[in-house]
């Protein structure tokens, strides 16, 4: 991997310490930018503040992904001096590659959705009148938080990790980062840590076999745009205040539906997971 040898070239003091500065950069950078503009968008739009299922709340925590993804380009050029190359991104064919992945996260989402739907785990109906530009701004935030997290969580601490310890301890301690992240999300269980962990291995393999962040970024965004604006269905447990469809889940199916978690709380998504993960670790031995 390229990143990965540019990384190399200029490693951290210790295999450690990128952890902390990702959690930092969430805790800091994240939470407090993300409160500021909750803060400002509840001024304007007279909706309670620090409300996720508010429009204003929803698109306030979204943007707020911005923060901890400047700190950390920041970070990673005046601290460790190093290129944005050393974090997956690659002018070639740049936008090719967003729709790649974006169809890739695509596909895969509506593909589980529409499985649990056929098993009877969601009844779908069409939203009457979905709000159109609120759905076009949660489309540039979801753009904004997948690519955010993947940055992170991939191509900071995986390769910094991986600079010490080698890739398959990089791989490892970015998909368990990655889950804990999510620690405190609504409808927390079982299966979806479980799963939260493997698609944290899905997207650590498709860096490692891929390079380039922007793909996987553009995956992780379409699954968690798909789930929520377009199905209606829960993301990591929060719902959001408009969608194109209505998924809504039956109680009698919760291990087809995930329950209160959402789809990727689902038995679907395990065994998909479990898939894609053996597909990519044989194409990633191969190559």
């Amino acid at each position: 991997m390229e990143s990965l040898n540019l990384i190399k070239q200029r490693p951290g003091k210790n295999w450690w310490t990128p952890i902390l500065v990702i959690v930092l950069m969430f805790v800091l950078a994240g939470g407090l930018g993300t409160g500021l503009l909750m803060w400002g968008f509840s001024l304007i739009s007279g909706q309670a503040a620090f409300d996720e299922k508010t429009a204003s709340g929803a698109l306030a925590a979204l943007f707020g992904f911005l923060f901890p993804l400047l700190g950390i380009i920041m970070y990673n050029r005046l601290v460790n001096k190093r290129s944005l190359r050393a974090l997956g991104f690659a002018r070639e064919k740049w936008l090719l590659t967003y729709v790649k992945g974006f169809a890739l996260g695509t596909v895969c989402l509506l593909a589980i959705v529409l499985v649990a739907t056929l098993f009877g785990g969601f009844k779908l109906s069409v939203t009457p009148q979905p709000d159109w530009l609120l759905l076009l701004g949660l489309l540039v935030g979801f753009m904004i938080q997948g690519l955010t997290e993947e940055v992170l969580c991939r191509a900071y601490l995986q390769n910094s990790v991986a600079a010490y310890k080698g890739q398959k301890w990089g791989i490892i301690v970015s998909a368990l980062l990655f889950t804990l992240l999510h620690a405190s999300n609504n409808g927390l269980a079982f299966l979806p840590i479980l799963n939260l962990f493997l698609f944290g291995l899905v997207f650590s393999l498709l860096y490692a076999l891929t390079d380039n962040i922007l793909l996987v970024g553009a995956a992780h965004s379409a699954w968690n745009f798909m789930q929520g604006p377009v199905m209606g269905v829960k993301v990591s447990g929060n719902q959001f205040a408009t969608s194109v469809l209505n998924a809504e889940a039956t109680n009698r199916l919760n291990l087809v539906s995930g329950g209160a978690f959402g789809i990727e709380g689902s038995i679907l998504t395990t065994i998909v997971g479990l898939i894609l993960i053996t597909w990519l670790f044989k194409t990633l031995e191969r190559k």
